[in-house]
C-alpha cells in the first residue's frame, strides 16, 4: 500500500507546486540501480528531512563552507530518513546528494522565477495522470462538469494531433479561468506520488 504523503493535503500555493516538480525530478534522478526508490518515497524523505522549508524561505547567501556544513548535515538526516521510508533503496551519500541537489536545484530556480509571467503562462506537461485528475474533479465538482469530464476522459495524449492539444489547453484555461496561471492545473496531478 501506497504511503500517503503529506503534500496531498497542502494548499496548492507556487512553493508547493514547485516542491512536488522538484520532489518528482530530484527523486527520478537519483533513483539508480541498487538504489531504486519510488517518487512517493523521495518525496516522503525530503519531507521528513525538512528541506521543503528550505524551499518556503531561503537565505539570501551562504558562505561556500556554510553549505558545505548544512549539506553534510541534510545528508546524514536523508540517509537516515531513507532507511524508513525505503529501506531497499540502500541510501549513501552519492544518492543523498543527488536527491538533495536535484531537488534544490529544480526548487530554488523555480521559486526565483515565480513572478516572471512567461511562467504563469507555460503550457503544463499533459499526460494520462493530469487528465484523469483533471476528470475526477470535474465530476466531483458542485455541480458536475460531466461534459469536460467526459472531454478529459476521452483523451490520449500519446496520440495528440496539433488540434487535439490545443483543445486540451483550451479546456484546461477554461477550467481555471482565464487569468489564473497555467501551472495551477498539476495539482490534479499525482505523478509525484508514484
Amino acid at each position: 500500500m501506497r504511503k500517503k504523503a503529506k503534500s496531498q493535503k497542502a494548499e496548492y500555493d507556487i512553493v508547493e507546486h514547485v516542491h512536488r516538480l522538484s520532489s518528482w525530478a530530484a527523486s527520478l534522478a537519483a533513483s539508480q540501480k541498487g538504489h531504486r526508490f519510488t517518487a512517493c518515497e523521495g518525496l516522503a524523505i525530503l519531507e521528513k528531512a525538512e528541506l521543503h522549508e528550505f524551499l518556503r524561505s531561503p537565505p539570501n547567501a551562504l558562505e561556500p563552507d556554510e553549505i558545505d556544513s548544512l549539506h553534510r548535515k541534510w545528508r546524514k538526516t536523508v540517509i537516515r530518513i531513507a532507511k524508513v521510508e525505503a529501506p531497499g533503496a540502500n541510501f549513501n551519500d552519492g544518492i543523498a546528494a543527488k536527491l538533495i541537489n536535484v531537488y534544490l536545484k529544480v526548487g530554488l530556480i523555480t521559486i526565483g522565477n515565480q513572478h516572471n509571467k512567461l511562467v504563469n503562462a507555460l503550457h503544463p506537461p499533459i499526460d494520462s495522470l493530469l487528465l484523469k485528475g483533471m476528470e475526477a474533479d470535474d465530476r466531483k465538482s458542485n455541480p458536475p462538469n460531466l461534459a469536460r469530464a467526459n472531454f478529459f476522459r476521452d483523451q490520449r495524449w500519446t496520440t495528440f494531433e496539433s488540434k487535439d492539444y490545443e483543445n486540451v489547453i483550451k479546456k484546461v484555461r477554461e477550467k481555471l479561468g482565464s487569468k489564473t496561471p497555467l501551472w495551477r492545473i498539476e495539482t490534479y496531478w499525482s505523478g509525484y506520488l508514484q
